[in-house]
């Protein structure tokens, strides 16, 4: 999945993950999760994880003096709970109420991707990991689609086969973010059939065939 995504972003797989060519920034909010990465950060080779740091990245963001980015990489968790409206001073938050509606608090999905768009850069894509049904429930998440697709944010939108990540079973679909596009277009890709991915005992596989495909 590195390699289909560093394609999207228009990088080399090696630059998502080595420090000479990227800094990666990165926020948990589990401190579980950040203490057990945080006790194997020297053991990966190549990534700088003195930027990763513990905290909500959608109320409290760690990275914002390091912004705007030219690649962007989002696989949050899907349909967790956040604060929303409950906190009536976000919806004047620019990098979180743009479309002047907030995701809704039962649902964060796309609270993370308005999110990732306020951190792009004018030259850069954003690759987010979705949930697909968020591309079709109403209210205020109709609402940020509308508002993505007016202002031509939307690049590409691609269905990816189930079973492709350790610990879920779920197709994802892959949502492109750009502020740039030329053309006032969206390419819809369903690249879930069993001609692009592999069988494999326990997940399946995307090969190098398989990726040409998509791309």
């Amino acid at each position: 999945m590195t390699e289909i995504i560093a394609k999207i972003l228009g990088v080399k797989p090696q630059d998502l993950i080595k420090e000479k060519t990227s800094i990666t920034q990165r926020q948990e909010l589990q401190t579980k999760i950040w203490r057990m990465d945080n006790d194997v950060r020297g053991s990966v080779d190549g990534w700088d994880f003195k930027h990763f740091v513990l905290g909500d990245t959608l109320t409290n963001p760690h990275v914002a003096d390091k912004k705007p980015f030219d690649a962007i990489v989002s696989k949050p968790p899907y349909a967790i709970k956040w604060i929303g409206d409950d906190d009536p001073t976000l919806i004047h938050d620019d990098h979180l109420a743009p479309a002047s509606v907030l995701a809704p608090k039962s649902k964060a999905d796309f609270a993370f991707v308005i999110h990732a768009l306020s951190y792009l850069s004018s030259k850069g894509r954003a690759a987010n990991v979705c949930f697909p049904v968020i591309f079709y429930r109403g209210a205020a998440e109709q609402k940020i689609r509308k508002y993505l697709v007016e202002n031509n944010f939307v690049d590409t939108i691609i269905a990816i086969a189930p079973n492709l990540f350790y610990g879920t079973s779920i197709a994802v679909t892959i949502l492109v973010l750009s502020k740039h596009n030329t053309v006032t277009k969206t390419q819809f890709m369903d690249a879930s059939g069993e001609d692009f991915f592999k069988k494999a005992t326990n997940n399946n596989m995307l090969t190098n065939e398989h990726m040409e495909k998509v791309m």
